[in-house]
């Protein structure tokens, strides 16, 4: 007996703050490219009826796919999709300065690399002279400063627990 396998392509794509796998994205787009719509909701709700065949698609997480597909159909077409990163909160404390400065470059650069734009909340700075300190989703990931390289290995080190 001889089984014909179909070979199905599973993307990876940000949805919220997660990385999910999603089989049929690219056909998900051909279809939309071949439909002759042009409104943002009738694309993305043909892409979702296409996808929802083949992957589970929680209903409390409805949204967020609607705006991942969208990002990722901007991103195929080859147009701009910063304005449709995740956004993450980041809580920055310390004095400022030139190391607070650099710091706060440093993570917003680090996690715009991964579709993540930063909403940041500025805390007092604390004691006199206090280094800068840098809390994502929750979580101290930054104390002092730190160099760009620091930084980023410092985040993805956290990044599964976001």
């Amino acid at each position: 007996m001889v089984m014909k396998v179909r070979l199905r392509s599973v993307l990876q794509v940000r949805v919220g703050l997660d990385r999910v796998g999603l089989a049929g994205l690219e056909q998900a787009f051909e279809r939309a490219d071949d439909s002759g719509l042009a409104e943002r909701e009738e694309l993305v709700g043909l892409m979702m009826e296409a996808l929802s065949t083949r992957n589970y698609i929680p209903a409390e997480s409805e949204d967020e796919y609607r705006k991942a597909l969208w990002r990722e159909y901007l991103r195929h077409r080859g147009e701009d999709i910063r304005h449709l990163y995740s956004e993450i909160e980041v809580v920055v404390s310390g004095e400022a300065g030139e190391d607070w400065d650099r710091t706060v470059g440093a993570v917003k650069a680090v996690l715009n690399e991964h579709e993540l734009e930063p909403s940041f909340r500025y805390e007092s700075p604390g004691p006199v002279g206090a280094s800068p300190q840098v809390a994502i989703a929750g979580q101290v990931v930054v104390r002092g400063t730190r160099s760009e390289l620091a930084v980023r290995k410092a985040i993805k080190a956290q990044m599964d627990d976001w």
